[in-house]
């Protein structure tokens, strides 16, 4: 006999159906955090927009690393790899339009 018949029997909740209860719902709890463990704790945001981020971490760096210069800057940037012509070519283009804004 089992304990679901003897919970028939009885026409009641016997002790035996509730431990058998209590161990399921602990089994599906378990379940549940295994589940859990898959999933991040914690979901971040970043609350800066990318480019203002970009701006103030690369102003910082130019400012403790390289004493303000940005062509020391560009120098050790440049200087880390070789840098294709495609790549140089922007780099002219984007200084340009930063002298002709700065006017």
């Amino acid at each position: 006999m089992d304990a679901w018949s003897v919970d028939g029997a009885r026409g009641a909740r016997s002790p035996e159906r509730e431990k058998i209860a209590w161990l399921h719902h602990r089994f599906e709890a378990a379940a549940d955090h295994d589940d859990e463990r898959d999933r991040p704790a914690h979901v971040y945001e970043a609350c800066l927009p990318a480019e203002q981020t970009k701006r103030q971490i690369a102003g910082d760096m130019l400012q403790r690393v390289f004493e303000g210069s940005a062509s020391q800057l560009m120098l050790h940037a440049l200087a880390g790899r070789k840098a294709s012509r495609e790549e140089i070519g922007e780099l002219r283009r984007l200084l340009d339009e930063y002298e002709r804004n700065r006017q």
